[in-house]
């Protein structure tokens, strides 16, 4: 392989893997902010506040768009220095992108087959009494 392909699909594997758990970690992140203003919602209501400034914010999370960063290639370009990349570079660099693509499926397929795994508790407990014969009483 040449060292421009494997620079190119290094740095694809890269941008799959930021912009799934940057989505993951801002969606986690919305949900602890939307928690946290339905509490102050709730304070104020039971203090006899106004709201409206709450309802604002609330309604400016929901419309929030999540986007992945653009990522900085200049890190890769770190790890060879040299124009033209030795024999053992290029080696060490299909290492690399054939590691984060092989974590990247290994994931993928452990989130597919054992959805388990990367539930919320209340998505857990859902399950558990739909498989009993309960109903979880929605919110």
């Amino acid at each position: 392989m040449t060292f421009k392909r494997l620079y190119k699909e290094l740095q694809k594997e890269l941008s799959i893997i930021n912009s799934k758990t940057y989505k993951t970690h801002c969606e986690k992140e919305l949900k602890h902010r939307k928690t946290k203003l339905q509490y102050q919602k709730f304070q104020a209501i039971k203090e006899k506040l106004p709201t409206k400034h709450i309802d604002e914010q609330l309604a400016k999370l929901e419309s929030g768009d999540v986007k992945a960063p653009r990522i900085n290639s200049s890190i890769i370009k770190e790890i060879v220095v040299e124009k033209e990349a030795t024999r053992m570079n290029l080696k060490h660099m299909e290492n690399i992108k054939i590691f984060l693509n092989s974590q990247r499926v290994y994931t993928e397929l452990i989130e597919r087959y054992n959805p388990g795994l990367t539930m919320d508790q209340e998505d857990k407990v859902r399950r558990t009494a739909n498989r009993v014969g309960l109903a979880v009483p929605e919110n």
